[in-house]
């Protein structure tokens, strides 16, 4: 019977938002850690690979639109919080698009 790996969690030194505390909040919220950990069982493989005809795990979880976009705590919370704005990646990938954003 094929079994489901757990996922770990993972620590993020969230000071390269700027040191933003509404950014560290959600984040290392209840209701983010747990739409992230269900983000990843529903989309297991990095979105951005299968796009490539390539197979990878999907370690992380993207935001589409930044949170950074809203204009205050109930807007990026709604960002965040929003499973239509999400894509699993694998480290490299989403190194590669933070790199492209910058």
């Amino acid at each position: 019977m094929p079994t489901i790996k757990r996922l770990h969690k993972k620590k993020t030194d969230y000071r390269k938002h700027g040191n933003n505390a509404i950014v560290a909040k959600i984040y290392n919220s209840q209701a983010w850690q747990k739409l992230r950990n269900a983000y990843l069982l529903q989309h297991p493989l990095c979105e951005m690979c299968l796009d490539e005809d390539r197979v990878t795990a999907a370690e992380e979880v993207h935001h589409i639109k930044p949170i950074l976009t809203g204009k205050d705590e109930y807007e990026m919370q709604t960002i965040a919080l929003n499973p239509d704005n999400l894509k699993s990646l694998c480290s490299k990938c989403h190194h590669k698009i933070h790199n492209q954003m910058k």
